[in-house]
């Protein structure tokens, strides 16, 4: 049987915050967002769902929409929340401040899924797409490929065949979300 996926749509409107702070401000809480309630998780356990909202929640107002697709059951460790937020948050804010030149609107696409016992973060944009860099480059690219490593995963960073930049970071599944 097929999860059901929650699919939240976000309107905003103005600045974003910076990916680097952020990410600090995210990494020094241990508070994981359990069940759509922001509570300290003892068992080191939390709702991917929840988190992946409150983080686009923190770019508006902006003028770009934002499309959140998760399974709703979807579970992840507290260090692992953590690094996708980290990752979250600088490539949403790269797309933000890159992908629509002359304050152009746009969407922005979050998506996180379990198969086959790995997971897959995705999140692209219909912008102007990106400069197809070596790998290992630094600032947000490396930052990104940082993180994806420290999950035992890998990133993938780059433009689309359809218009637009994509960062896909796919890591091994550690819990059980049956």
């Amino acid at each position: 049987m097929q999860p059901q996926s929650a699919n939240a749509t976000l309107t905003s409107h103005s600045r974003c915050p910076t990916a680097m702070a952020f990410s600090e401000q995210m990494s020094g809480k241990l508070t994981d967002i359990v069940g759509g309630d922001v509570a300290s998780n003892h068992t080191g356990v939390g709702f991917a769902l929840p988190r992946l909202q409150a983080l686009t929640a923190t770019f508006e107002p902006s003028s770009h929409r934002f499309h959140v697709v998760c399974d709703p059951a979807l579970r992840l460790t507290a260090e692992s929340l953590t690094r996708v937020s980290a990752i979250v948050s600088e490539a949403v804010s790269n797309a933000v401040r890159h992908a629509f030149p002359d304050g152009r609107d746009g969407d922005i696409w979050l998506g996180l899924v379990q198969d086959r016992g790995r997971f897959k973060l995705t999140v692209r944009d219909n912008g102007v797409g990106m400069t197809d860099l070596p790998a290992g480059q630094t600032g947000g690219r490396g930052r990104i490929e940082n993180l994806a490593h420290q999950l035992g995963g890998y990133a993938r960073l780059g433009s689309t065949a359809y218009r637009g930049g994509e960062v896909s970071v796919v890591f091994p599944d550690g819990i059980d979300n049956a």
